[in-house]
């Protein structure tokens, strides 16, 4: 005894627990507070389906063998323990040697669940093992009662089993206060028909639900079984100091076991020292955990100094997310400030443009008034002066004048004259073209050329003439010659226009041809040869296409000696001569089409001949090559080009027919795989030239076509003209115009002989007449101006209250903005600014721009434009420049984030996106507005992990850590104490010392005292 109470002292002592004061008598002394099991609750766990049973003071379980007495302690120990397997003991009792002999228990926490008996359980009975339940949901309560404050706590579990699974599934480790639960919460029950009672466990889910929605109780969920005791000795411990929770752990395993106690000294080594064997293995081992917990905490440290970092980053985000909310509402204030002085403008205006139009309207009253009088004076004087006899007879003579003239026009409109009409107009309109197309054809005519240029003038009559004279003198004739010239060369330039339209489509042929790495071909026979093979639906293909490879050295020899055929096309045989009946129903010459036909008749190329040299893959290329280039050799020298037939060598002398000559070398190369990327720059030069060409043959054309419907215009009337109905219609019209002159002149006579007083009374009254409607036709232009004038106004005015209310619709989204990321209080201050209906005036420029901004303003600041220019300053440059700093800052407190979780190895919560990217992409339907309230979430969400993050280092983690270390050290401490004592000295407190290698300064000593 005296050595174990030595060895509590020590413990007590190293580990700096402070000695209890000196006890009071037994009156004075308060009655200790601690928890009190109080009920036990069972929902479907071994046989038992509901049950609760109540705990007053000391109880005892008393029963046969499996009567299930295990069955309650081991329901006990799987709650606090939190359903550990690697704490549970269960059906613990069998420790017992007596029972051990009897019992052998291989009970699990699942057949607890499933209600599984076995031969044991049967006490005998042979029927084996059985299942109550083939699945299950368990619940486990424990019901606590503080004695002194009786505040209550359940600690209970929820558990799935199923006898198809192995083991049993945890749904939830969970404590409430505020109250202890019985089975009624969280199953029910009822009476069947026939008096047998039932009972159904709840869901966890629909349990969880009813305790949160009770505001009485608190809910407590542990992820883990460890947390679970941890939370259990916290909140069942005593109410100074803390419960430890591996004593706990063991005190409830040894308890368990139903051991008896033989001395003090064990129940102190059992229940309340915690065994420390001396082992230097262990002394080793607990160095390197404090090492190891060091490690963490430096680690912790280094991640707390990391997130200050990203809180700092957070708190940047969020000023710079200020700013851009005063910027954005700093602009629509500036626009609203601008429309509302607009406004007010319009509105002074249109009460001046109203006065103005009363005034206007009231003197177009007196101008009316006036009028009406004048035209009455007037009506009166013409009156005066129609009764008299001169008017009588003006009267019979305007009648007479009027008659003459309707004569005059039906004559005038007669066919003949219309006819000679138009052919003078139609030769004027012509003269211009004969000038140009036939000059020398006018010689004779100048007289009539002259007169009829000058003919836009003439009366009909005078027109008539002319155009008998022209008739007569065959200058109709010589436009008819000319029409004729023009219609050939109308033909002419169509025909130049089709061939430049087919070289055009050839060069694009070549342009496409080039731009897919292929060779050219001759655009004037190959090309269309090809397309018109094409438009008959038969595949064909040149040659030089075909051919895969050629041998660079002899490649201009095999390029000259095939000469055109290396565009010769190749068909199938089957269709040859299909291809050749669409070949000779062209115009086409110069082309080539291959006979494939004879391919399995060709023999073979002979050794050290040309067509060696050119690779293919095509048999009847192959075939092609064969038969031109199987008989030519290839040869260096004179000798061997003598000695040769047929021959050919590097520099294209060729020898055949027993002559030597030496050919010309090809351009451009065609065969295999050529360069023909330097074409392509000239074929479009070639296009340009060639469009160039056909605009200017389209330009000619139609000057020609408008000079056809000319001339033809001028040869068709003048069929229709007949000379003799012209001849009696011009000296009808000649007779009705001297009358017509006569008439005229006998009433200007009757009329200079009237009253003069009247006539001039008149005039007075008509000038005054037409002075009055003339000021008043101004003032009704005034007037039209003036409502003009005001319906521009009222539309500006509806324009401004339009802007207004957009600007208002777009302060919300700001204010909203502006609440959240700087304070509601802001944000009603402002938006009583933007929704008044009076002008909020100009925003504090000072506070929302820079003065470098400011500066870049070309207006002086008492300029009539600054305003409206700081403001386009501020909408397209600085907005968007803040917005983009906010969002470069945003992706860099990303970024961090995630720089963060990797270099500790941490994993990456679901607020953190997994990489910066701001791409949008075709299949992304969400508006940019979605995008950035995502984006702002996301931001927040972040920023909250930050926070939250920041909060669980300082004040959680590196707590804890650093409380474990200072745990580890006193174990050390404790262990050298109990190697000091068997050494027979106190190990120096100065070799304790957590530096480096503690261990091999404590063995050396050891070793020394030894």
């Amino acid at each position: 005894m005296p050595d174990s109470l030595d060895q509590t002292l020590k413990q007590a002592a190293l580990s700096g627990t402070a000695l209890s004061p000196p006890t009071l008598p037994d009156e004075d002394r308060p009655r200790p507070s601690f928890f009190e099991l109080r009920h036990l609750g069972f929902v479907n766990w071994y046989a038992f389906f509901k049950d609760d049973i109540q705990v007053r003071g000391r109880i005892a379980l008393l029963g046969h063998n499996g009567a299930g007495k295990s069955v309650i302690l081991d329901a006990i120990q799987t709650v606090l323990t939190g359903n550990d397997r690697t704490r549970l003991r269960l059906n613990a009792s069998v420790q017992n040697e007596e029972i051990a002999r009897s019992v052998k228990s291989k009970r699990t926490v699942r057949d607890y669940c499933l209600g599984a008996i076995d031969d044991a359980d049967l006490e005998g009975s042979g029927e084996g093992a059985m299942l109550l339940r083939d699945q299950a949901v368990t619940y486990l309560l424990l019901g606590f009662e503080r004695t002194d404050t009786h505040r209550q706590v359940t600690v209970g579990l929820c558990l799935e089993a199923h006898k198809d699974r192995e083991r049993e599934n945890p749904k939830a480790l969970f404590i409430v206060e505020g109250r202890i639960l019985t089975t009624d919460d969280v199953a029910e029950e009822g009476v069947y028909e026939d008096g047998r009672r039932w009972s159904e466990a709840k869901p966890w889910e629909e349990v969880r639900a009813a305790i949160e929605a009770d505001p009485a109780l608190d809910l407590l969920i542990a992820n883990s079984p460890d947390l679970f005791v941890t939370e259990i000795c916290h909140i069942l411990g005593p109410e100074f100091g803390k419960m430890d929770k591996s004593k706990f752990l063991k005190n409830l395993r040894n308890a368990l076991t139903f051991k008896a106690v033989t001395s003090s000294t064990e129940f102190v080594r059992n229940y309340i020292l915690d065994p420390y064997p001396v082992s230097v293995a262990e002394m080793r081992a607990s160095i390197a955990r404090y090492a190891e917990i060091e490690k963490k905490v430096d680690e912790l440290k280094r991640r707390l100094e990391s997130v200050k970092a990203l809180s700092e980053r957070a708190r940047e985000i969020r000023a710079q997310r200020a700013l851009l909310a005063r910027r954005r509402l700093g602009a629509l204030q500036g626009r609203l400030h601008q429309v509302m002085t607009d406004r007010e403008s319009n509105r002074r205006k249109q009460v001046e443009a109203r006065d103005t139009l009363i005034d206007v309207i009231e003197a177009l009253r007196r101008f009316e008034a006036t009028r009406a009088d004048l035209t009455q004076r007037l009506a009166d004087l013409r009156q005066a002066r129609d009764t008299s006899a001169s008017a009588q007879a003006l009267a019979a003579l305007d009648l007479e004048i009027r008659s003459i003239d309707l004569s005059r026009r039906e004559v005038t409109t007669g066919e003949a004259l219309t006819a000679a009409c138009r052919l003078v107009d139609a030769l004027r309109q012509a003269l211009p073209i004969i000038k140009a197309i036939a000059p020398d054809a006018l010689t004779d005519f100048l007289d009539l050329v002259t007169r009829t240029e000058g003919s836009a003038n003439l009366k009909v009559e005078e027109k008539a003439v002319l155009a008998v004279a022209l008739t007569d003198a065959g200058l109709v004739a010589v436009a008819g010659r000319v029409l004729r010239m023009v219609e050939q060369r109308a033909t002419t330039v169509q025909s130049r226009m089709t061939a430049i339209e087919a070289d055009i489509s050839a060069i694009d042929e070549n342009i496409r041809r080039v731009s897919a790495g292929k060779s050219l071909l001759n655009r004037r026979t190959t090309i269309p040869l090809l397309q018109a093979l094409q438009r008959a639906g038969i595949d064909a293909s040149p040659l030089c296409e075909r051919v895969t490879g050629v041998d660079e050295e002899w490649r201009l020899a095999a390029e000259a000696v095939l000469g055109d055929r290396r565009e010769a096309l190749l068909v199938a045989p089957e269709i040859y001569e299909t291809a050749l009946s669409v070949y000779r129903r062209t115009d086409i010459d110069g082309a080539s089409i291959v006979n494939t036909t004879k391919t399995p008749d060709t023999r073979p190329a002979k050794r050290g001949s040309l067509a060696t040299v050119v690779d293919t893959d095509n048999r009847h290329a192959r075939a092609f090559l064969d038969y031109l280039l199987g008989g030519l050799m290839m040869v260096r020298t004179e000798t061997e080009l003598r000695r040769e037939d047929s021959a050919i060598t590097v520099d294209l002398m060729h020898a055949a027919a027993r002559t030597v000559r030496k050919l010309r070398a090809p351009s451009p190369l065609l065969l295999g795989c050529v360069d023909t990327q330097g074409a392509l720059e000239q074929l479009r030069a070639e296009r340009r030239e060639a469009e160039a060409s056909l605009r200017m043959l389209s330009d000619e054309r139609a000057n020609l076509i408008a000079s056809q419907r000319v001339l033809r215009a001028c040869e068709d009337q003048a069929n229709r003209l007949v000379p003799v109905d012209l001849t009696r219609d011009t000296c009808t019209l000649s007779t009705l115009t001297e009358r017509f002159v006569t008439a005229n002149l006998e009433r200007a006579r009757i009329a200079e002989e009237q009253d003069r007083g009247i006539t001039q009374a008149i005039l007075a009254a008509e000038r005054d007449l037409k002075a009055v409607e003339t000021e008043a036709a101004t003032k009704n232009v005034s007037k039209g101006r003036l409502e003009t004038t005001l319906d521009s106004l009222e539309e500006a005015l509806a324009s401004n209250e339009e802007a207004i209310r957009s600007i208002q619709e777009k302060s919300d989204d700001a204010l909203l903005y502006a609440a959240r990321v700087i304070s509601q209080e802001h944000a009603d201050e402002q938006r009583s600014l933007m929704f008044a209906d009076t002008d909020p005036g100009q925003p504090d420029f000072t506070r929302i721009i820079q003065p470098t901004d400011r500066e870049a303003i070309a207006f002086p600041i008492d300029d009539p434009r600054w305003l409206n220019a700081i403001l386009a300053h501020l909408e397209n440059f600085v907005l968007v420049q803040t917005f983009k700093r906010v969002s470069g800052t945003e992706d860099a407190l990303f970024g961090t984030v995630r720089d963060y979780l990797n270099a500790f190895d941490l994993p990456r919560p679901d607020c953190v996106p997994a990489a910066s990217s701001e791409t949008v992409t075709d299949d992304d339907t969400r508006s940019a507005a979605e995008r950035d309230e995502e984006r702002f979430l996301m931001a927040d969400a972040v920023s909250t992990w930050i926070a939250s993050e920041e909060e669980d280092l300082r004040d959680n983690e590196l707590v804890r850590k650093e409380a474990e270390a200072a745990e580890q050290g006193n174990r050390f401490r404790l262990t050298a104490v109990l190697l000091s004592k068997r050494c027979g000295s106190m190990i120096p407190e100065r070799l304790l010392g957590f530096g480096s290698r503690p261990w091999r300064r404590v063995r050396c000593w050891i070793t020394f005292r030894r």
